[in-house]
């Protein structure tokens, strides 16, 4: 009897164990199909849905540090595409301190935190080293073709670092945003055909990609840099014809003095 009893507080505590274990188990799977509907909000264009999603992964507070580090990077990256370079700042710190110094998924969101402190020389070594650690992440590969297509600082501007990296990204993610940056990529090199195959997959799941790369087109006339816009405006001409009368007027605006 004494035994009975005395074996009755060890199955309740390992049964609180197991039930308290299942509990963490849940919040880890919901956090991670909240995540997930943050991704497809954020490859839709719809950048304000997919902070909902990834605050309420958030919020569930996995225990896994690859988990919470991934939800924390998602909301930056969401906060980037809001251009809130300060939100991205922090929520990219948040990230990097998940993990020791020195291990890749630290470099590459201090890096990527560097990139929005406008730190653009720290950012580039960080994310070297992250490569050199994992070149099959599309991480590192994604930014560092960002870097070289001269989207931080012109003065790292080289085209073939560019097409090398973000070809890479695209490889391993095959996703909407990473395409739409091999796109621009062979739209810089002056690649109708690549650059038309690629930004023609985009369109068809995300139509708002030629408003986005007339506004491109409006800061560089606006800013007065040196970008040749004929290959820009021919293709978004060849996949929306009704675009022409915008185009129109973007070009007559750089003919005027």
């Amino acid at each position: 009897m004494k035994n009975q009893l005395f074996k009755l507080p060890i199955v309740l505590f390992i049964l609180v164990i197991f039930i308290s274990g299942c509990d963490k188990l849940f919040s880890e799977v919901k956090a991670i199909e909240e995540n997930q509907k943050g991704i497809d909000a954020l490859n839709e264009g719809n950048s304000e849905q997919s902070l909902i999603h990834f605050h309420a992964a958030a919020d569930l507070n996995p225990e896994d540090p690859e988990t919470k580090s991934t939800i924390y990077r998602n909301i930056a990256l969401a906060h980037v595409d809001l251009t809130n370079d300060d939100s991205a700042v922090y929520y990219h710190k948040m990230a990097a301190n998940c993990y020791e110094r020195g291990d890749y998924y630290y470099l590459l969101n201090m890096a990527d935190a560097d990139l929005y402190s406008e730190n653009i020389g720290g950012a580039l070594s960080r994310l070297l080293k992250a490569n050199a650690i994992n070149p099959n992440d599309v991480g590192s590969n994604n930014s560092l073709g960002l870097i070289y297509l001269g989207e931080y600082d012109y003065k790292y501007y080289d085209l073939d670092k560019a097409l090398k990296y973000n070809k890479k990204a695209f490889d391993l993610n095959e996703d909407r945003i990473t395409e739409q940056v091999l796109a621009q990529t062979y739209i810089a090199m002056g690649n109708h055909n690549k650059a038309l195959f690629h930004l023609e997959h985009v369109y068809n799941e995300y139509p708002g990609i030629l408003d986005d790369l007339l506004e491109l087109a409006k800061a560089e006339i606006l800013y007065e840099t040196d970008a040749d816009l004929n290959l820009t405006f021919q293709l978004i001409e060849e996949l929306d014809a009704s675009k022409k009368e915008q185009i129109e007027e973007l070009k007559n605006s750089i003919n005027t003095p």
